[in-house]
């Protein structure tokens, strides 16, 4: 491939969009070209310090796997490498490259243990360094033990290893800054030990912070260090990441409120936000990612939509986190969307997200969140390793009801008063619900007509649509009520609220 093309894969699409900084995975992760497994901590750089990708290799198990080898080796033979090739041409297109590491990642635990060829050197060679088997296995015999190759940041050994990795990194590369991605994957310690251990994940940030600082001052120029880490302190905090001491400390200057293992719509940034206040650390909020694998079937065949997050939808997403006091919008596993989806993939998120005023005038589809397999996640790790939504949730008899809260960004009462509001929908899908029952749903306290309600069944899946009457739904905060009044007496299965959705579309 050479440095031309993985710069015109890596860069040229980045061109003419409103993303000015690319974080750049140090470590190779080969996605879909490893059916039997994903590799962590093995590496595609110029490395003296980690496992370098195909050392050892005379064959390979993939093409895909040959090809990350093949190009690797011709960058190097070259006298160069890939994070060198991104650096020098993101410059020239007019970005900040930043090299990213996954701090803890566990990907490698859906290795085999019949094929531990596959594990990292570094973990075959030092197996004393690993977490090891948890005791609350996932449910998924397969993936038991998930984390079981994780690094045990407690050891000091490994502490010196991932630093040794980074420092190298900058001392190596002509990089903007470094980032390290904490969710990728939340755990560190075993299990009870993180928060007692918080000293040690602190004192290894200040290592970052002052390697950074000492190449900054020989070459002019500040080195900035990002984190990507849950998006709340008490979420943070039980992992033995102590983000509020990482502030208070000047250690940080970018704090990515991320997500573990999946996207959320809308987490509460606003504790990040206040308590950077006054000082130089940056707020970025985490916007829609890859994929959407819990997507009701329903709505790709009834609003035919992708299986991935709408533009719509990132930009809803986003215009929440601009509102809330965020100092930027982080694309997270975007750049694989184009080859897992389609190469058509029109990337209009990333030429607006960067644009809270012009996205105020266009159309916008807001969710609740659900929380994924966080359930089977804190079965393994004793904590949720994600902002866990409301959603979905059983209604199981008369007198149950949900209350779960939508953020609205739009001016509705302004753009109504403009005559440049089309329409606002309130969709909401309960799994099934019948005729014969009988629910009430409440915006703010306001009783919905549900005689006005426009219905799409397909099979358990009952989708309510209700134009909204102006007021009914504001900017900010709304509360959405669901409560059960009686249900049919001829189906066993509980209702269940899958998802409360807001639709705002505007005239053209």
């Amino acid at each position: 491939m050479g440095a031309d093309g993985l710069a015109r894969l890596t860069i040229d699409p980045l061109v003419d969009t409103m993303i000015d900084t690319l974080y750049w995975q140090l470590g190779t992760d080969p996605y879909l070209s490893t059916p039997q497994s994903r590799f962590t901590d093995i590496y595609s750089h110029r490395t003296e310090v980690a496992p370098i990708w195909g050392a050892q290799d005379k064959t390979f198990t993939t093409s895909g796997n040959w090809r990350i080898y093949e190009n690797t080796r011709q960058l190097m033979e070259q006298g160069t490498d890939p994070p060198t090739v991104i650096i020098e041409r993101g410059k020239k297109a007019g970005l900040e490259v930043f090299l990213s590491m996954r701090v803890n990642d566990i990907h490698d635990g859906v290795i085999n243990v019949d094929y531990p060829q596959f594990l990292s050197p570094t973990k075959i060679s030092h197996p004393e360094w690993l977490l090891g088997p948890t005791d609350n296995p996932l449910y998924d015999e397969r993936l038991t033990g998930l984390s079981r190759y994780a690094y045990n940041f407690a050891i000091k050994e490994v502490r010196d290893y991932k630093l040794a990795i980074a420092t190298e990194a900058i001392e190596k590369y002509d990089l903007d800054g470094l980032d390290w991605d904490f969710c990728r994957s939340l755990r560190f310690f075993t299990k009870g030990e993180s928060e007692k251990n918080a000293d040690l994940m602190t004192e290894l940030v200040g290592n970052l912070r002052r390697a950074l600082d000492a190449k900054a001052a020989r070459i002019g120029r500040p080195l900035l260090l990002s984190v990507r880490v849950p998006p709340t302190f008490d979420l943070a905090m039980p992992f033995g990441l102590d983000v509020k001491s990482w502030i208070e400390e000047g250690l940080i200057d970018i704090l990515v409120a991320g997500v573990a293992h999946c996207s959320s719509f809308r987490v509460p940034v606003e504790g990040f936000v206040e308590a950077t206040q006054n000082t130089s650390t940056k707020v970025i909020a985490q916007n829609l990612g890859l994929a959407w694998p819990g997507r009701p079937q329903s709505a790709s065949v009834i609003w035919n939509e992708p299986r991935l997050y709408t533009d719509e939808m990132c930009r809803a997403s986003a215009s929440t986190y601009w509102r809330a006091g965020v100092d930027g919008i982080y694309l997270w596993n975007n750049q694989l969307i184009p080859f897992a989806h389609s190469l058509a993939y029109s990337r209009q998120p990333w030429k607006e997200l960067a644009d809270p005023e012009g996205m105020s005038r266009r159309n916008k589809h807001y969710l609740v969140d659900y929380p994924w397999q966080l359930e089977v996640l804190k079965n393994e790790l004793g904590s949720y390793t994600a902002y866990p939504g409301p959603l979905p949730v059983n209604l199981g008899s008369p007198c149950d009801q949900i209350t779960v809260r939508v953020d609205i960004s739009d001016d509705l009462e302004v753009a109504a008063n403009a005559s440049i509001l089309d329409e606002v929908i309130l969709r909401v899908l309960i799994v099934h619900l019948t005729s014969q029952d009988y629910v009430e749903i409440f915006i703010n306290d306001q009783l919905v007509d549900m005689q006005t309600a426009d219905k799409h069944i397909l099979y358990n899946d009952c989708w309510l649509e209700f134009k909204m009457k102006d007021g009914f739904i504001k900017q900010g905060w709304n509360d959405v009520r669901v409560a059960v009044k009686e249900r049919n007496p001829h189906v066993s299965a509980p209702l269940i609220l899958y998802s409360v959705e807001v639709l705002v579309k505007y005239l053209e």
